[in-house]
């Protein structure tokens, strides 16, 4: 699977498979709002959360669109593939400026993998 990151506004950036989806009831009601001079927002995660907008949301077919279920659910079979719970990333790992693995913290110890 190819991810492509494209930057959305200076705050978000937009990446497939999730994308962000507005339903005509949404439409209807921002344009109402407009019409009644509220101010459009069109990134609520921005640098100004006041206004009238649609929320950044993931659907899929109606439901919630969780990164799990986008990233991790169609790559699950792969051997290469481990997750790790109750676990926290605490730094990118580099060779110039290539990504070459995570450090995280488990338990108490630091960890490392490389990608």
């Amino acid at each position: 699977m190819c991810v492509i990151c494209v930057r959305v506004s200076r705050y978000r950036r937009a990446a497939q498979p999730r994308k962000t989806e507005s339903t005509d009831v949404t439409q209807v009601r921002v344009k109402a709002g407009e019409e009644v001079h509220f101010e459009r927002n069109t990134d609520f995660n921005g640098e100004r959360q006041a206004g009238i907008g649609s929320f950044h949301l993931t659907p899929k077919d109606g439901q919630r669109h969780s990164a799990a279920a986008a990233y991790l659910k169609p790559v699950s079979g792969r051997s290469s593939l481990s997750a790790e719970t109750d676990a926290r990333m605490t730094h990118v790992l580099f060779d110039g400026d290539r990504t070459m693995g995570v450090e995280y913290s488990k338990a108490g110890q630091r960890r490392s993998v490389g990608a």
